[in-house]
């Protein structure tokens, strides 16, 4: 009887197997060769796109998913996929790389199994076409776990050009090129882009290296949703860029805990972050008076432009827990000249570290009305920045893959950690580690923890305030 209870079971589960192999609609691709063709028995990634799209096999690619109104999966391999042209989606497709995970491995940050590792996979333009286009059917698409080099375009978009929404989950975007939006260009009919946990480095163009978009669509501003979170935008830009991210249309942009650092753009006229109108006499706005700006818990630091951040009065402007300091050129600059007798700047600052001081390279411009305010600045004006952050830290397992700066706690009124506000409760930090600010600690419950300013947050714990902690 027991022989016979184990040989069902083994049915059950063989059963079972079968039917999730007969379920599984992701395509495979199995090739890294750039090929197209029917006749092949291989499945190249631009082949499993057609396949895809007509929702039927294709070469050695399978149907996929048949329902038209899902996306399809496509996955694909360790290694290089090196393109001769670019490819072009026309319906809607999630490409995962390999997964980039150690299951004999514990996390160095979570301390659990698997253990995250480098992305596996990489497509490459070769510095010769850009890497994706969906602006044709503004199909959306959601790309994990990849490495985007050396896309190149001579007109928008360097590695991605976009027409439909998309999502991103640890893609690197390195090292490409283009016109306008060396890296990212959107077009009309973007409106949503999610980003995270991604590295942006070493792209450039004379508009827009990293982000640009279309403003207008027949006239109309253009509507948008952008969420940058947990990403590295480092070293992009030239001396000959006007501009690293630009933000036009009637944006809602929201950026937390990114590091922005040693990106370049033109050192008498050219900004990192522009979020400004653009109006003048003789031309139309190009932000809308509703479009939205928040950066929280960012790092912005050791940039090189005339502006970090450029603004105006155009849109609402919210900056909290922000190191916004120690680049060259003006840290914020107000567009329209002196910011401190200006009314209704649409600016709302909230326990941000920045250069006060008029006198100091890498000022700020903040007006008198936000003054008034209780903005709980850190005004590093007379602080080193060697003092507040140790060097960039190199991608590695301890830093979720990405360059980030450690912030150093003094223990002092002016160092950048536990500052007093607890906004930043119960989220992550760039490495995705929970900010706790409302625990208290066993051991000393004068010394909580509250928020840092920055994208990276140090955590006070002692033996005792750690659960299932054994000798």
């Amino acid at each position: 009887m027991q022989n016979y209870k184990k040989g069902i079971l083994t049915l059950m589960i063989l059963s079972a197997m079968s039917l999730m192999a007969a379920e599984d609609k992701t395509i495979y691709v199995n090739t890294f060769e750039d090929i197209d063709s029917d006749s092949s028995a291989k499945c190249s990634l631009r082949m499993a796109l057609k396949a895809a799209a007509a929702n039927k096999a294709y070469g050695g690619c399978s149907a996929g998913n048949a329902v038209a109104s899902s996306s399809d999966t496509i996955q694909l391999e360790a290694g290089t996929y090196n393109l001769s042209f670019e490819l072009v989606p026309t319906s809607q497709v999630i490409i995962k790389g390999k997964e980039a995970l150690d299951y004999t491995q514990k996390d160095a940050i979570t301390q659990q199994y698997p253990a995250l590792t480098a992305v596996k996979t990489v497509i490459s333009g070769q510095n010769n076409v850009r890497i994706l286009n969906t602006t044709n059917a503004k199909s959306a698409l959601t790309l994990n776990d990849l490495e985007l080099r050396q896309g190149r375009s001579s007109d928008r978009g360097g590695a991605l050009y976009l027409g439909g929404s998309t999502t991103f989950n640890r893609v690197n975007i390195l090292n490409s090129s283009a016109a306008n939006g060396g890296a990212i260009y959107l077009e009309n009919g973007t409106s949503a882009v999610t980003i995270s946990n991604s590295l942006i480095q070493g792209n450039t163009a004379s508009t827009n290296a990293v982000l640009g978009m279309a403003c207008r669509d027949f006239g109309v501003l253009n509507p948008r949703t952008l969420t940058l979170t947990n990403n590295s935008i480092i070293q992009n830009g030239s001396a000959s860029s006007d501009s690293v991210l630009t933000f036009c249309g009637t944006p809602t942009a929201t950026l937390t805990a990114n590091t922005i650092a040693l990106n370049t753009a033109n050192p008498t006229s050219g900004s990192i972050i522009k979020f400004s109108s653009d109006q003048s006499n003789s031309q139309s706005s190009n932000l809308d008076a509703s479009s939205n700006l928040t950066l929280e818990n960012n790092t912005i630091v050791k940039n090189t432009a005339f502006s970090t951040f450029l603004y105006d009065k155009t849109g609402t402007k919210r900056l909290t827990l922000n190191a916004l300091f120690a680049n060259t050129g003006k840290s914020c600059r107000y567009a329209y000249g002196d910011a401190k007798s200006e009314t209704s700047t649409g600016l709302n600052l909230s326990y941000n570290a920045l250069v006060l001081s008029a006198a100091k390279e890498g000022q700020c411009d903040v007006g008198n009305e936000v003054l008034a305010t209780q903005h709980n600045t850190i005004d590093v004006s007379t602080t080193s920045f060697s003092s507040l952050f140790e060097d960039l830290r190199a991608g590695d397992k301890n830093t979720n893959y990405l360059p980030v700066y450690f912030p150093r706690n003094n223990q002092n009124q002016s160092d950048l950690v536990d500052v007093g506000s607890t906004s930043c409760n119960a989220k992550n930090d760039q490495r995705g580690i929970q900010r706790i600010t409302d625990a208290t600690l066993l051991l000393n419950s004068a010394a909580a923890n509250s928020c840092d300013i920055g994208s990276i947050e140090l955590l006070k714990l002692t033996a005792s305030d750690l659960k299932n902690l054994t000798n």
